[in-house]
């Protein structure tokens, strides 16, 4: 099936024939279904995850006395894989129900797109979008008709700075007035950086109290089309750091990753590890290339390196908005160096370096849970 899912998305003459013939069928559907006032329907990294900000906002109103009465609906690849708190109702995806799910509900949030790439709204829907990430990324060399035709429509959005609101603009065609700068919900924990989060995921790991971690957390690579595979030399880094480091690894959420290197005591693959927050509070090092979560990091105030060995490849595909390479430590640099970087951390200008990014770009944050579900509410309220 995502073979298939695959074939359809980068053919542009198959991807067409769906999306117009799709939409319209959604577009008939919608005149025969009725609206549900106190319905919300959740979507987070298009059903592969119940995690970020959707999530956050999720448990906020369970614990919120206005939403007592609402239906809450998770659309997931898996239904079945989730196990979810409160009484929220799971469906799977891409079928009829989701569909019928989507036109029924009064508020859509996600960190993505609710209509799966087609074209279609809901008839009275306030569609929040809360980001997976300031959006450093932009596509230049666009292969992928998905991108082309694929449109946000969202009535509301979250940001972390002036400056993200000025991106999303750009980025999604919405107006600046609907972006409320509160801080992303997911990031509430970092603010408040509880030591229990970092105990909770060194015993997981089983993490001795001698040893530090290390978070490697790679972004998307447009050309590997949705699959990626572990980029790096392990004997090398378990022979150089093993003394002094546990390596965790973190595929991106939306690939599919080839995982084929046994776990050991020096490496632990943390890419199913749904809550990305509580593994950077357990961090001591945060090592990545061309994310976004450089930005969700420099909250927490330590060292986070860039290693951007593929630029070259990379920049082929997407222009930076951020020169993460200057910004950040590290940049165009290759294994070998950063390696010997992690090992002779210059811990004085890393932090500084952090402290300014932050300072930069990621100036409210702390309490956008709340702030969400005031919005959500402000705008849902007859």
């Amino acid at each position: 099936m995502q073979k298939i899912k695959e074939f359809v998305k980068y053919n542009q003459i198959i991807y067409k024939a769906y999306y117009y013939i799709a939409s319209l069928f959604v577009n008939i559907l919608k005149i025969f279904v009725k609206v549900n006032p106190k319905k919300i329907l959740f979507l987070s990294y298009g059903g592969k995850h119940y995690s970020d900000s959707p999530k956050n906002i999720y448990e906020a109103m369970l614990q919120d006395k206005r939403f007592y009465d609402f239906e809450f609906v998770w659309a997931f690849v898996n239904p079945e894989e989730y196990d979810i708190p409160g009484n929220a109702r799971k469906i799977k995806i891409d079928t009829l129900q989701y569909y019928i799910t989507a036109l029924e509900s009064r508020v859509w949030i996600t960190n993505v797109i609710i209509e799966r790439a087609l074209n279609f709204t809901g008839k009275k829907t306030f569609y929040l979008g809360t980001n997976h990430g300031i959006p450093l990324k932009e596509v230049k060399d666009n292969e992928n008709v998905f991108n082309t035709l694929s449109e946000y429509r969202y009535d509301g959005m979250l940001a972390q700075s002036e400056f993200e609101a000025e991106l999303d603009v750009h980025q999604f065609k919405i107006e600046k007035s609907k972006i409320h700068i509160v801080g992303y919900p997911r990031n509430d924990l970092l603010a408040v950086n509880p030591s229990f989060v970092r105990d909770k995921i060194r015993n997981f790991y089983k993490i001795p109290e001698n040893k530090k971690i290390l978070l490697y957390a790679p972004t998307y690579r447009d050309w590997e089309k949705g699959t990626g595979c572990l980029n790096i030399n392990l004997i090398k880094w378990k022979e150089k750091l093993e003394s002094e480091y546990v390596l965790l690894y973190r595929a991106h959420p939306t690939i599919k990753f080839e995982f084929a290197v046994n776990e050991n005591s020096f490496f632990k693959n943390a890419t199913e590890y749904e809550n990305m927050d509580e593994l950077m509070i357990a961090t001591d090092v945060f090592i990545s290339d061309y994310s976004s979560s450089f930005f969700d990091f420099s909250i927490l105030g330590k060292p986070m390196i860039c290693w951007a060995y593929d630029y070259a490849e990379f920049s082929k595909y997407r222009n930076l908005k951020v020169n993460v390479l200057d910004e950040v430590y590290g940049g165009i640099i290759t294994e070998d160096e950063l390696i010997n970087l992690i090992h002779h951390l210059p811990i004085k200008e890393i932090l500084r370096k952090t402290r300014e990014f932050q300072e930069k770009y990621v100036t409210v944050f702390g309490n956008a849970s709340k702030e969400a579900i005031d919005i959500i509410w402000s705008n849902i309220v007859e």
